[in-house]
């Protein structure tokens, strides 16, 4: 009997890690699409004009960045394995005063009082929020 409640146990354990690696994709994901909605669609990233930023993520995991590109999260996400580290970034010159704003005069000498978006640091807020929303969803 014990050999047998063994087995069951590592087979649910392994069912556990599944669903907890899928919450954390789908929780991540979650956070990467609301860092990506636009303002004309209701989230903080600037509307597109040239597409630059939006195209500019760059994703990957533990401190390798491969994927590029607006949709480059999904494939990250699914390579993911518990364990691992994701990370996402927005590359375009510009990401870091879109996101955190700036006041000043820059290496070019133009002038700028632009507040900052958020656009991540809002949705990465959001991620405890997504992991309760997923949570109760995968199985």
């Amino acid at each position: 009997m014990a050999g047998a409640d063994a087995k069951h146990f590592r087979a649910r354990t392994q069912v556990m890690k599944e669903r907890m690696r899928d919450v954390f994709a789908e929780a991540v994901q979650d956070v990467v699409e609301t860092a990506q909605r636009e303002k004309s669609k209701g989230g903080r990233m600037p509307n597109r004009i040239s597409g630059n930023l939006i195209n500019s993520l760059v994703s990957g995991l533990n401190g390798t960045f491969g994927a590029e590109g607006e949709a480059s999260y999904v494939v990250t996400l699914q390579s993911m394995k518990i364990g691992d580290v994701a990370q996402f970034a927005w590359t375009a010159p510009y990401a870091r005063r879109l996101e955190y704003g700036f006041s000043g005069t820059d290496s070019l000498g133009r002038h700028y009082k632009q507040t900052g978006n958020h656009f991540v640091g809002a949705a990465a807020a959001m991620f405890p929020q997504f992991v309760t929303k997923w949570s109760g969803q995968v199985k």
